[in-house]
C-alpha cells in the first residue's frame, strides 16, 4: 500500500511523491514495453549538456510542488479558519473548561 501511495500522483503537487524524491516515475508492473527495450549504459544516455537539462528539470518540478503546497496549506489555512474566532477572555480570567474523558 505504501508503494501504491507513493506512486500517484498527489492533487497539492502533481508529482508522485516517488517522482519528486527520486527525479523519475516509478516502473509498474505493467510495463512490459520499458522492460523489453534494451537500454544503453548511463554513460552512453547521457551527456552533459542531457545531465545539465535533466537536473534543472528536477529542479523546477520540485519548485513547482513547493509553490502548490504553499498554494494548498493557504486554502486549507482559510477553511480551516472559516468557524474560528478571537477568545473574549484574557490572562487571569476565570473560563469553564470542558474536559472530555
Amino acid at each position: 500500500m505504501d508503494f501504491a501511495h507513493a506512486a500517484v500522483p498527489h492533487e497539492s503537487t502533481g508529482y508522485s511523491p516517488f517522482e519528486l524524491e527520486l527525479g523519475f516515475k516509478p516502473r509498474m508492473h505493467f510495463d512490459w514495453e520499458e522492460r523489453t527495450l534494451s537500454s544503453a549504459t548511463i554513460k552512453e544516455q547521457f551527456t552533459r549538456e542531457e545531465v545539465q537539462r535533466y537536473i534543472k528539470k528536477r529542479h523546477d518540478a520540485v519548485n513547482w510542488a513547493i509553490q502548490n503546497m504553499t498554494k494548498a496549506q493557504a486554502a486549507q489555512t482559510i477553511q480551516a479558519n472559516k468557524k474560528r474566532r478571537e477568545p473574549n477572555f484574557g490572562v487571569g480570567d476565570w473560563v469553564y473548561l470542558l474536559r472530555k474523558n
